[in-house]
């Protein structure tokens, strides 16, 4: 199991897991609300804020779409004729902005016509924000739409 991006452990130990979950929880942390996602044509307005305790580094935050369920047809190989389902397939993962400070932004996402296409089984909307350089996960949310 990898806990917090950092700690990781054998998911039948439960005493180093109980360990990593408490230490999590007593590090600060950034927090993100979506407070709202709109369609409109081939841009999605995101509204949202981030507050806590931002590094010193700062954070970059990112959008991630994701279509709630799809299927695909396979023509070949093991799974050949067969109809596989997919759950919380993500289309699109985009760099929405770099923060130094807690705020409030809104943010006008343009989408490729595929992504817009995947629409008819719902979606959702996963914000995250992570430490420069692929570094650590320091808060997320998510919304269904």
């Amino acid at each position: 199991m990898l806990i917090n991006s950092q700690e990781q452990s054998v998911g039948s130990d439960s005493v180093a897991l109980l360990r990593a979950i408490r230490q999590k929880d007593q590090m600060s942390q950034m927090d993100i609300h979506i407070a709202s996602a709109s369609l409109d044509g081939n841009i999605l307005t995101l509204d949202f804020s981030v507050g806590g305790t931002i590094p010193g580094r700062g954070a970059e935050i990112y959008a991630v779409l994701a279509d709630e369920k799809t299927s695909s047809n396979v023509l070949h190989g093991e799974n050949s004729g067969r109809t596989l389902s997919h759950i919380s397939v993500a289309r699109t993962i985009t760099r929405v902005a770099s923060l130094q400070a807690a705020t409030e932004l809104t943010i006008c996402l343009p989408l490729s016509g595929c992504v817009q296409q995947s629409s008819h089984l719902g979606r959702h909307l996963i914000l995250f924000a992570q430490a420069p350089g692929f570094g650590q996960v320091l808060g997320v949310d998510t919304l269904s739409f």
